[in-house]
């Protein structure tokens, strides 16, 4: 099934992602323009999962799940709110490092990479396995030869298995295939 929403990390809160629906009738109307508050969204805490401070969101891979990097250091699965996924997805994928920012989905192979801005890669985890070590994960790439290097965003397209990497400091994109 596709859900349509959008999920946005608070940053005034320490462990809260709220979910909107799209498909709600929020622009119609009277409520053209109105923002949207809190109290539009269902809300997710992170705090069951001892993860907090949300901060870059991808889909996982039931299209019902998110995938998190958060500010202590963790990537968390979390269900989509009224969703069919097992509550007990909400787990914490990866932990370690120093500070994992962009993350995206490899669907293909069945596993996500992250960039971690102070290790200077970008690590490939398994969507199958739950806490894994940061380095338990196969480093997915690193610093190219001749060029500054500080893996902040990540984007993907899947078709063409290429892994976009934006440079927070240097203002590049690094493009690299699946295999590296």
């Amino acid at each position: 099934p596709e859900y349509n929403f959008v999920a946005v990390s608070s940053t005034d809160t320490w462990s809260k992602i709220f979910f909107f629906s799209v498909s709600r009738d929020y622009f119609d109307g009277d409520n053209l323009g109105d923002p949207l508050s809190e109290l539009d969204a269902d809300m997710v805490s992170l705090v069951d999962t001892g993860a907090t401070v949300p901060r870059y969101m991808t889909i996982g891979e039931n299209g019902n799940e998110i995938l998190v990097t958060t500010g202590s250091n963790h990537v968390v699965r979390v269900c989509v709110p009224n969703s069919n996924c097992r509550g007990d997805r909400n787990s914490i994928m990866m932990y370690g490092g120093s500070s994992p920012r962009g993350i995206a989905l490899l669907e293909s192979r069945n596993s996500y990479v992250v960039a971690d801005r102070s290790l200077d890669k970008v690590f490939e985890c398994p969507l199958s396995e739950t806490e894994v070590y940061i380095y338990d994960c196969q480093v997915f790439a690193y610093q190219p030869t001749g060029a500054s290097w500080d893996p902040y965003g990540i984007t993907v397209d899947s078709k063409k298995q290429i892994v976009y990497v934006t440079d927070f400091s240097y203002n590049f994109v690094h493009v690299f295939a699946y295999d590296g």
